[in-house]
């Protein structure tokens, strides 16, 4: 499995982990309801997902000099997505939804070990004009957050 794939994984492994805990229920008690995480599957797929859920996607890389002054090893952080497909219902605003879905899958990422392979640190996007998260759709009560994920590889 490619550091792409891997990374990708375990990203959905901890967010799943974070948004859907493990609850011990009372008897006769209804379980909770399970927001799915997956791999992101495109436009089309967004448009019809589930909400609430979640999607990761790999976005790119951002190469960098290693601190070892005149060697010319580089390292490449690679960039991930967590997006949060939330829509409005009865009993919570879709906007205020994804607001407690960005807020914790942020706090189960941030400067934590990814796969063994790096570090998650939030990454102020360039195109989210230098921010970390971004409403990146809204259409008729549904919104769509996307948040970004830098995972810093140690150079070795």
């Amino acid at each position: 499995m490619s550091d792409i794939a891997t990374i990708r994984s375990d990203l959905i492994t901890k967010i799943s982990a974070a948004i859907n805990p493990v609850v011990e229920l009372e008897e006769g008690q209804d379980p909770l309801p399970q927001i799915p995480v997956s791999k992101w599957a495109g436009e089309e797929a967004a448009i019809t997902a589930e909400r609430p859920s979640v999607s990761v996607n790999w976005f790119g890389g951002i190469a960098g000099e290693s601190e070892e002054i005149g060697r010319a090893t580089y390292s490449m952080d690679l960039i991930f997505h967590a997006i949060v497909q939330t829509a409005d219902t009865d009993k919570k605003d879709g906007d205020d939804h994804a607001a407690e879905l960005l807020e914790t899958i942020r706090g189960a990422l941030a400067e934590v070990e990814i796969a063994g392979i790096g570090i998650a640190r939030p990454y102020k996007d360039p195109m989210f004009g230098g921010k970390t998260e971004m409403l990146t759709k809204i259409h008729g009560g549904a919104y769509e957050y996307t948040q970004a994920w830098k995972i810093e590889q140690a150079v070795g």
